[in-house]
């Protein structure tokens, strides 16, 4: 039995469809193939991301007044305080001493007496992690002084 030389032309045409697929396909997944000869970045961390956008003070003091608002509210004179990530709530007294970290580990804020204990037996303390990219001391001033201008206006609506 013949095969028809239109269908050979066909199965051939198709195959190389799918061998083009599939090596773009793999080029892809490899990195090794890029568009337009445009330079290609690896993939970045969270961390590596926040750090480039902390260079910026007002973008970072935007971000970082979004998060603090979308975290930390203020009800009858009780702090609701999430953690970023976490799924967790702590209910503390609108009153409640804070603290601001800011530095080589990132934009935190932490709510209490700041006593941990080892192996986390003994905390009393709750921890807001704004951000976990490095940030250089002159822009820890500046957005140190804003975030904290905005937490105390928004622990002063308790009152």
């Amino acid at each position: 039995m013949a095969v028809p030389l239109a269908w050979l032309v066909g199965a051939r045409a198709a195959a190389a469809s799918w061998c083009a697929v599939v090596a773009v396909a793999l080029c892809n997944v490899l990195g090794g193939c890029d568009e337009g000869n445009k330079a290609q970045k690896p993939n970045e961390t969270l961390e590596q991301k926040e750090t480039a956008l902390m260079e910026n003070p007002a973008s970072a003091g935007s971000l970082l007044e979004q998060r603090l608002t979308e975290n930390v509210r203020v009800t009858d004179g009780l702090s609701f305080v999430k953690d970023v990530d976490a799924l967790d709530l702590f209910i503390l007294p609108a009153n409640t001493p804070w603290t601001i970290e800011c530095a080589f580990v990132g934009f935190s804020i932490t709510f209490g007496n700041s006593v941990t204990g080892a192996g986390g037996d003994a905390e009393n303390d709750v921890r807001v992690m704004l951000a976990k990219g490095r940030i250089d001391v002159k822009n820890c001033a500046i957005l140190g002084a804003r975030i904290g201008k905005r937490l105390q206006s928004i622990l002063g609506e308790a009152r």
